[in-house]
């Protein structure tokens, strides 16, 4: 019987099943979480409500469980297993979220090149301003160290060789990156850059978002601490 609450759970509405996962013991640490695959319509799982953020075209819900029998036979894995399911899952998803990130910047910086090609002011080309081929070079640089950080989790990955460090820093470097480059291509825009003309402050929002989702950068952070120094830190 499962009693308690979740919040920022992505089309929980919708769905016809989640993988849900509580705790089934008295042991504080990882070893007391286990994995369940249940059916939504189950009595006692409830949407509480609709959970509006920055995004314009999706939301979150709040989750409440309220004495949800769940058989036996609805275990994923072993009991007390869960943590390490839900590790494995988080580490392969960070990459592809990771690489859902520079989508938008890559698309960003082509669109920053076009305009400053295009545009003139004060008798010239933007991209003839010193201050913009640097916002330009620098928008590259994010791109590429980005790209390199998710191709490199991800073969390492799709090889069976242990990714967890390479996937905190894919997902870390890609969302912190991609920020920065639709922030510079704003600027370099100007006053149409924050307008709903162009998509380019959908995409600041998205890409805001996309530093906590996954695990925030801090966690990314401590992660690869974890892997490199060794030992458990708080």
């Amino acid at each position: 019987m499962l009693n308690g609450s979740k919040l920022f759970i992505s089309g929980a509405d919708k769905a016809d099943y989640a993988l849900l996962f509580a705790r089934t013991s008295d042991d504080p640490g990882r070893n007391g979480v286990t994995a369940f695959i249940v059916d939504t319509d189950t009595p006692g799982f409830n949407v509480r409500r609709v959970v509006h953020t920055l995004r314009a075209t999706r939301y979150a819900t709040e989750l409440e469980f309220t004495d949800m029998r769940v058989p036996e036979s609805h275990v994923l894995g072993e009991v007390n297993g869960g943590f390490g399911i839900a590790n494995d899952r988080l580490s392969r998803q960070r990459i592809p979220y990771a690489a859902g990130c520079l989508g938008p910047a890559i698309m960003a910086q082509e669109m920053a090149i076009d305009w400053a090609r295009s545009r003139e002011t004060f008798g010239s080309a933007l991209a003839e301003k010193q201050a913009v081929q640097w916002m330009i070079v620098d928008n590259e640089i994010d791109i590429r160290h980005g790209r390199w950080c998710v191709l490199e989790a991800a073969q390492k990955a799709d090889r069976g060789e242990r990714f967890r460090t390479e996937a905190a820093m894919a997902k870390l470097v890609a969302s912190e990156a991609a920020g920065r480059v639709v922030d510079r291509c704003i600027q370099i825009h100007g006053g149409i850059g924050v307008t709903k003309d162009l998509p380019l402050e959908r995409w600041y929002r998205e890409l805001r978002i996309r530093r906590i989702g996954e695990g925030p950068s801090e966690v990314q952070r401590l992660i690869m601490a974890r892997d490199i120094l060794g030992g458990s830190f708080k």
